[in-house]
């Protein structure tokens, strides 16, 4: 398990690395949801998501013959600019494999990072495959997006950031996916606020965490997965990320795309900040339960922003 002193260890060593995203307000985003929302813009962060904590605290401690050897990584996409950023960073060469049909300027992005593009398939399970390949045939590092100690103790700064800065939140809620995120932020935040109830958000389209909750262990998502939030398509969380999710976490729900392009809708127009699908979830759920956060001091954490530009201009009329 992840443990608060992971956490610190990770603050100090991503200091000057990362952005302290600030946590932003707005009176017409309140009034829509019937509580009071502060609003973690993680789509201010260096490569535009929360990504680039896990991927630079776990390739910090990387040793020299690592880093001379390489890195390879799976991503639909903010996971892979975040490793092609650290790998800059650090002076190492970086593999990524992404999905044929990846949103046009997340690759772009990769490229201009210096990293090498794979898409190998159109499904996680073909690039966490070419991943296996390449780091026995080559040697390459894998570098996990979320089931990694490193990697969910990276993530769990962002919520040591927000305990401080929007301190006795009732609610915390949290998109996930394949669990990096919110795994991190529960050891975070149950360690520092443990009386904040924190709700963890999937699309309906990829259910893998409350599937896996159900069954008791990591179980795959089968046949095609369609959603508006590409950020949160793992087909499978990490077995780490489950571990910490059940023993901590208050509740995971589900939620249509619909909420999800409302709540992407208000993040540009009154927070003035472009989010992606995955990062209108957290908004998204609270805008469909009037009932369950009426009143109350609630965090989103808008994980990303990261968003293609025909989207964004559709769910900004």
């Amino acid at each position: 398990m992840v443990a608060i002193a992971d956490v610190w260890a990770a603050r100090r060593s991503l200091a000057g690395l990362v952005r302290r995203t600030p946590v932003l307000t707005s009176e017409a985003v309140d009034h829509a949801a019937g509580c009071a929302i502060f609003a973690k813009a993680e789509c201010l962060q260096v490569t535009g998501s929360f990504k680039v904590r896990g991927a630079l605290n776990r390739m910090s401690a990387l040793t020299p013959e690592e880093r001379a050897r390489g890195v390879v990584a799976a991503s639909a996409g903010n996971h892979a600019l975040a490793v092609a950023y650290a790998a800059k960073g650090l002076g190492a060469a970086a593999t990524v494999c992404m999905p044929i049909g990846a949103v046009q300027f997340k690759a772009d992005g990769v490229r201009a990072l210096g990293a090498t593009l794979l898409q190998p398939g159109s499904d996680s399970t073909a690039l966490f495959a070419k991943v296996d390949e390449l780091a026995r045939e080559r040697g390459l590092v894998p570098i996990a997006p979320f089931d990694h100690p490193l990697t969910v103790a990276g993530a769990g700064t962002l919520g040591m950031e927000f305990v401080e800065d929007a301190p006795e939140l009732d609610d915390l809620v949290v998109p996930c996916s394949g669990g990096g995120l919110i795994s991190g932020v529960l050891v975070a935040v149950k360690a520092l606020s443990p009386k904040t109830r924190v709700i963890g958000v999937q699309p309906e389209g990829c259910p893998s965490i409350v599937n896996s909750l159900k069954a008791g262990e990591p179980v795959s998502i089968q046949g095609e997965v369609h959603t508006i939030a590409d950020g949160l398509t793992a087909r499978q969380p990490g077995r780490l990320n489950l571990e910490i999710i059940r023993a901590l976490v208050d509740d995971v729900v589900t939620i249509p795309d619909a909420p999800i392009r409302r709540a992407m809708g208000l993040i540009g127009r009154h927070y003035k900040v472009l989010a992606e699908g995955a990062g209108g979830a957290a908004l998204g759920y609270v805008l469909t339960a009037p009932e369950r956060f009426a009143g109350r001091r609630v965090g989103v954490v808008v994980s990303g922003g990261n968003v293609a530009p025909a989207l964004a201009a559709e769910v900004l009329p």
